[in-house]
């Protein structure tokens, strides 16, 4: 199982010119847990973002079975949203999912660990 062996503060920037908005800059820290699942957290750092919270579910879910289909399974590790910077015509929920599944995939690339090697 892989998870991230320390704590990591993370701002995604992401954005693509094209057909569909995609606007999405997501602020989050992710902690190493000793529950061996994923939490998601939020500690909101302003008001009024509520409305994202299922959008950020639905990117880390599918973050998860695209890494439990690899082989690459998550876990361990507790992700605090602490921000979404959006755009009141450029930003969508497709957007907010989009960003946070990219999101952890990078952060997860450049900074997972193996719990074997955690140990």
């Amino acid at each position: 199982m892989w998870r991230i062996s320390s704590t990591v503060n993370i701002e995604h920037r992401f954005k693509i010119d094209g057909g569909r908005p995609l606007f999405a800059w997501l602020d989050f820290r992710l902690m190493p847990s000793e529950d061996p699942r994923v939490i998601l957290t939020f500690v909101w750092v302003e008001h009024g973002k509520e409305h994202w919270e299922t959008a950020i579910h639905e990117g880390l879910n599918r973050f998860l079975d695209n890494r439990r289909e690899a082989g690459k399974e998550v876990g361990y590790t507790r992700i605090e949203m602490q921000r979404v910077i959006s755009h009141p015509i450029d930003t969508d929920e497709y957007a907010v999912r989009y960003n946070m599944t990219r999101a952890l995939e990078e952060a997860f690339r450049n900074h997972e660990s193996n719990t074997e090697s955690v140990a």
